[in-house]
């Protein structure tokens, strides 16, 4: 499958038969499972697709949406925000990839300041005023490009 005219055809169909991650997808591409997979730390490829499918659904960019996942992974390391009632932000754990892509589109606004919260933000609105880490208009264009945060 692929572009018209294209020889390189790069698009795919993906499915998962069985399993946890039972899920039937175009794709991924390669940014998508880069960002959802070794980004966050998760090397199961059948998570990875699951993942994809789950921002599918939501409308969800994968990539700003992987790299707000793991901000907040980061921040939890660093102890700067706490674990979920019941989900513990390790990294990588495709429960929590999934878990927090869940809870990003249901959250209801007053929740969004938690770590289920993050991705509905945005990575610039999670990394305002986190001071140490990074300014509201500064270093957050880099956490996002996966570099170390300040």
């Amino acid at each position: 499958m692929g572009c018209y005219a294209c020889p390189i055809r790069c698009s795919r169909d993906s499915k998962v038969a069985e399993g946890a991650y039972q899920v039937e997808v175009e794709g991924p591409e390669y940014e998508t499972t880069n960002a959802l997979g070794p980004m966050c730390w998760v090397s199961d490829p059948e998570a990875i697709l699951y993942a994809n499918r789950l921002c599918n659904e939501y409308g969800l960019d994968t990539i700003s949406t992987a790299s707000t996942v793991a901000f907040a992974l980061e921040l939890h390391e660093r102890g700067l925000i706490s674990d979920e009632p019941d989900l513990s932000l390790e990294w990588g754990s495709p429960a929590v990839v999934h878990g927090l892509i869940e809870r990003n589109c249901a959250a209801p606004r007053h929740r969004r300041y938690s770590g289920g919260g993050y991705a509905a933000r945005g990575l610039r609105a999670s990394a305002a005023g986190r001071g140490t880490l990074c300014d509201a208009g500064q270093g957050t264009r880099a956490a996002a490009a996966g570099a170390s945060l300040r």
